[in-house]
């Protein structure tokens, strides 16, 4: 019984041994588990780490190129600004009339007129020259002998200033030591070196503008301009056959009688009598301008007896008078100009007619006239 007993227990401890064994072999599988996890914890925390550099990136580029955008807006949108400022301040100086001014060296003056080649014309009382600026051609104006003062110089370089036209030449700058004064240089020529290359239509164009820039001269506030010395040699172009006027004021800056002569009221008929010479010029080709208006007169005669004649008699009368290169014309056109020519260089200014009302309308009717030739 006893022994039976003892058998017994022995029997029943096995399974517990076997099961203790089982429990000894889990470690293994443990370590197996263990290094999956681990393998598959370095997978997940690499690719995370390659989302999030990718992420890192993209969003990096994304930044970098908003930030690029950003500027290139904000530089487009300040330059811009600029532009628009500088473009109204450009409207309002020329609205204004005031033009752009460059304050010239003396050495670059002096470099200016230091070739005798470049002289381009010349009075009694100053010389004008052309040379090259910053690749712009200009026309240098210099006394010839008798400078004007400090305040005479001023005085007319803040008139120049103030003036723009189309029919004006532009006024850049000027040199105070030098008393210069400098313009834009009529690369086309002059009237005196193009006239006998006209035909009629370009003539009666060329009258108008001489005609409109007389006047915008002469209407200027509060005080008139008086060109004072206006003469084909003094008439250019620029490119596109634009006619400007150019040298206005220039024989009063540089002479000793300078004082308000180039705002004087009283001296505005010099500029109509001189007109009426450029008139009777522009027809009959004829750029001696001394007794020109006599040589006219003679042939013509007076308004009330010409245009009383046939008009067989007067294309007689007019073929003694007007240049033969001018080509085609209306007869009635031709004759009209050369008498307002005589009107405006009357002897008597208050015989002259005046250049708003009468003039320019006349010239303009011309115009429209010389298209159908």
């Amino acid at each position: 019984m006893v022994g039976g007993a003892g058998h017994g227990k022995p029997a029943a401890a096995q399974p517990a041994k076997r099961e203790k064994a089982k429990v000894q072999t889990n470690p293994h599988r443990q370590v197996e588990e263990k290094a999956m996890d681990v393998a598959v914890a370095i997978v997940v925390a690499v690719v995370s780490a390659i989302i999030v550099i990718a992420a890192f990136i993209l969003l990096g580029a994304v930044m970098v190129t908003l930030a690029v955008v950003t500027v290139v807006v904000v530089g487009v949108v300040v330059a811009t600004q600029q532009y628009l400022e500088q473009m109204s301040k450009d409207k309002a100086s020329r609205s204004s009339g005031r033009n752009k001014f460059i304050m010239f060296k003396p050495s670059q003056i002096d470099y200016a007129v230091s070739n005798r080649a470049k002289w381009l014309r010349g009075t009694a009382t100053y010389n004008v020259y052309w040379s090259n600026f910053d690749g712009m051609d200009i026309a240098t104006t210099v006394p010839n002998g008798t400078k004007p003062s400090m305040q005479e110089f001023d005085q007319a370089v803040e008139i120049l200033k103030n003036i723009s036209h189309p029919n004006l030449i532009p006024f850049l700058g000027g040199c105070i030591e030098k008393r210069a004064i400098v313009y834009r240089f009529g690369e086309n020529g002059t009237l005196e070196s193009r006239l006998k290359y006209f035909r009629w239509e370009s003539r009666v164009k060329s009258a108008a503008s001489i005609c409109s820039g007389l006047m915008f001269l002469h209407r200027r506030k509060p005080k008139p301009i008086v060109h004072g010395d206006l003469k084909p040699s003094n008439i250019v172009f620029r490119p596109g056959n634009a006619c400007m006027l150019s040298d206005f004021g220039m024989c009063y800056l540089y002479s000793k009688e300078f004082g308000g002569l180039i705002t004087d009221p009283c001296k505005i008929h010099l500029d109509v009598s001189a007109l009426g010479i450029v008139l009777l010029q522009l027809v009959t080709g004829d750029l001696d301008a001394k007794d020109l208006r006599k040589r006219v007169l003679y042939n013509l005669g007076e308004a009330k007896w010409f245009y009383r004649k046939p008009p067989l008699q007067q294309s007689k009368i007019l073929s003694k008078i007007v240049d033969p290169g001018m080509g085609t014309y209306r007869q009635e056109d031709v004759a009209r100009m050369l008498f307002l020519g005589l009107r405006c260089s009357d002897p008597i200014p208050k015989n002259h007619p005046n250049l708003a009302t009468e003039v320019l309308p006349q010239i303009k009717s011309m115009s429209s006239g010389a298209s159908h030739t």
